[in-house]
């Protein structure tokens, strides 16, 4: 019986990712949208709410937000306002921490989603348009790819180069006796 109103004022980020696992759309709609809105608010650079967005990666926010996006027959706008809150809250995501393949296609596919989007939202009289959509997920991507996946692939190409110089080098040694 947990109001979200009341996790919100009480910036109770941990209660409010919990309750993205409760039965109740509405509910679930509710805690993703006030996540949204701190990571969201954190975007815009608001510094107090910055912590806030740092909290809702490190409770596990991002996992709950991908595994609700992932779910079966949940509401559009309830998807919607869930890649959102994913996007808002990537700028915060350190690669060197989280280090996983299926998590970073799972991102993607979640972005994806948000750049296809073909209407705008609204719950409880808050709009969130296909331009803040786009923008959010130009932002994420951005962010995502360089923070993340170029430092990842270049780690990768680097190693294949070391790996290419070592056998060329095994076979100089070998070839030359």
């Amino acid at each position: 019986n947990l109001d979200v109103q009341d996790l919100v004022e009480k910036e109770d980020i941990f209660s409010l990712i919990c309750m993205l696992r409760v039965q109740q759309n509405e509910k679930r709609l509710d805690a993703a949208m006030a996540l949204m809105r701190f990571a969201r608010d954190a975007e815009r650079g608001n510094k107090e709410k910055g912590r806030l967005r740092e909290e809702i990666l490190s409770s596990g926010g991002l996992h709950s937000l991908l595994t609700l996006f992932r779910t079966r027959n949940i509401l559009y706008k309830l998807k919607i306002v869930t890649c959102l809150a994913v996007a808002y809250v990537l700028p915060s995501f350190e690669s060197s921490s989280h280090p996983s393949s299926s998590l970073d296609l799972k991102i993607v596919e979640c972005l994806r989603y948000l750049a296809s989007a073909d209407e705008s939202v609204t719950h409880n009289d808050e709009t969130v348009t296909r331009a803040e959509m786009f923008e959010a997920f130009a932002r994420a991507l951005t962010t995502f790819w360089v923070n993340h996946l170029e430092p990842l692939l270049n780690a990768r190409k680097a190693a294949t180069v070391a790996s290419l110089k070592s056998n060329e080098l095994t076979r100089s040694v070998f070839s030359s006796r």
